[in-house]
């Protein structure tokens, strides 16, 4: 049933033609970010102030707001789009436009010489093309992707659980880790809608928990919530 549907919504190709040097398609989304980030420090021994070992864990808390815009500037012969991301926020996490390519199965290139945000960056995992393929989705409604490198592995899963006219109602999780220098965990889960006629995310909610060991006793972890809401395509239909 699920296969069915998909295959008769999911018709619509992404990106038409386009000028010369003229973007192929501009999407806006209004975000919410929230971050708390706990650090843990172990020690041992006696202090000169008499105490023993403990545990002591100190949280720091960041949340902020405002709009990403995401410019498609050019579709590739492999299948990934060339995108200008940037975010206007209303405390500290703005970021100036910085050029991304975007894959099908979520992986992202980003010029290293800019500021992305991490919500940045999840935002343009949802907007490969093909990203939601229905040849990709089994009977179930599930389907996902694998990508690694010499020091990072990703495993993602999507499991379509409803849909009504174009929207697919999708819930997620996926698992990233990275070895080496700097290495961390990130676990995150979350639900999106998708409008097969438009070929996009019209409504994202995720839940991150990254972990990191440190030197000399010190555990952090990173619990990220950020929420999107489309609310601007230069492709939607135009209104009478």
């Amino acid at each position: 049933m699920l296969a069915t549907a998909c295959a008769a919504l999911f018709g619509l190709a992404l990106l038409g033609a386009a000028p010369a040097n003229k973007p192929l398609r501009r999407l806006v989304f209004r975000f919410t970010y929230g971050d708390a980030n706990d650090m843990t420090t172990t020690s041992s021994g006696i202090s000169s102030s008499g105490q023993g070992s403990g545990i002591n864990t100190y949280v720091a808390r960041v949340s902020d707001q405002g709009t990403i815009d995401v410019t498609v500037k050019s579709a590739q012969a492999d299948g990934s789009l060339v995108v200008s991301v940037a975010e206007h926020a209303r405390n500290n996490r703005s970021a100036t436009p910085a050029t991304c390519i975007v894959y099908s199965d979520t992986a992202l290139l980003c010029d290293q010489t800019k500021k992305v945000n991490l919500e940045e960056m999840e935002l343009l995992s949802y907007l490969g093309q093909n990203f939601v393929n229905p040849v990709q989705i089994d009977a179930k409604g599930h389907w996902g992707y694998k990508v690694s490198s010499p020091h990072s592995k990703m495993k993602a899963g999507y499991t379509i659980r409803g849909h009504k006219k174009s929207n697919f109602y999708v819930d997620m999780s996926r698992t990233y880790t990275q070895t080496g220098m700097n290495a961390y965990t990130a676990r995150t889960t979350g639900h999106f809608t998708y409008n097969a006629m438009r070929t996009v995310p019209t409504a994202i909610v995720e839940r991150i928990v990254t972990r990191r060991q440190g030197n000399l006793g010190k555990n952090v972890t990173d619990r990220t919530e950020v929420s999107y809401k489309l609310v601007d395509d230069s492709m939607a239909p135009k209104q009478p």
